[in-house]
């Protein structure tokens, strides 16, 4: 495996192409800029099979999209991945250990796979962060161990194709579940999907055993404690 070391910039992708395959990418300190160990700006990014460690932003994607097959993001000072307007698709892997998982800025994202799931574990804030608009989709991922499990608002949605209290998702022993932030008056709140009027796409089948410091889920028309 080929490893970047501080001092080569990391890697940016702009208005283009890339695959990374078998790389780690360690301890890229954030600069005035916003140096990450990946930046991808209006551009395709697969990565594959590598490390993304120790770095203050691990990935930041702007109208991007960006797909992780086996990809390990761990051990960062601020966020693991930041999404500004873009599409992610996780496929195994994790995201763990960082100040915060994932924060989502009016884009999209997928945990899915065949039979390894997606981890988010061990961050110090939210494993999953979600503002305007952002549309998460779980259909195979754990999410356990974080400061929260996933905090949700301004519009955003969490929903699974695989129905509801499908045991393909865990969310468990969080300091929080799944929060609900804001009101119809301002911004509007996050929600949990549930088409038709019907039930909920998660609910205590799958969102168990989190706390002391909230619920398992809070959120418009569900409440877990």
């Amino acid at each position: 495996m080929q490893t970047v070391l501080p001092g080569a910039g990391g890697v940016r992708v702009t208005a283009g192409t890339a695959v990374i395959n078998g790389v780690t990418i360690r301890n890229f300190a954030a600069a005035t800029g916003g140096q990450c160990g990946i930046c991808a700006d209006g551009s395709s990014v697969t990565v594959r099979n590598s490390t993304i460690e120790g770095n203050n932003l691990g990935i930041s994607a702007s109208g991007s999209y960006l797909n992780l097959f086996g990809t390990v993001v761990r051990a960062g000072g601020g966020t693991g991945i930041e999404l500004a307007s873009s599409s992610l698709t996780v496929f195994g892997g994790a995201i763990s250990d960082n100040a915060q998982g994932m924060l989502m800025i009016a884009s999209y994202a997928t945990f899915s796979g065949a039979t390894d799931p997606p981890v988010i574990e061990a961050n110090a804030g939210p494993g999953i962060r979600a503002r305007l608009n952002s549309v998460v989709r779980l259909d195979l991922v754990t999410i356990r161990g974080n400061g929260g499990a996933m905090q949700l608002s301004d519009g955003s949605v969490v929903f699974t194709m695989r129905g509801p209290g499908t045991p393909t998702i865990q969310i468990t022993a969080n300091q929080r579940g799944v929060i609900c932030l804001g009101s119809p008056g301002v911004g509007g709140s996050g929600y949990i999907s549930s088409f038709g009027g019907g039930a909920f796409d998660l609910d205590a089948t799958n969102v168990f055993g989190n706390g002391p410091l909230g619920p398992n889920i809070s959120c418009p028309g569900i409440f877990v404690p």
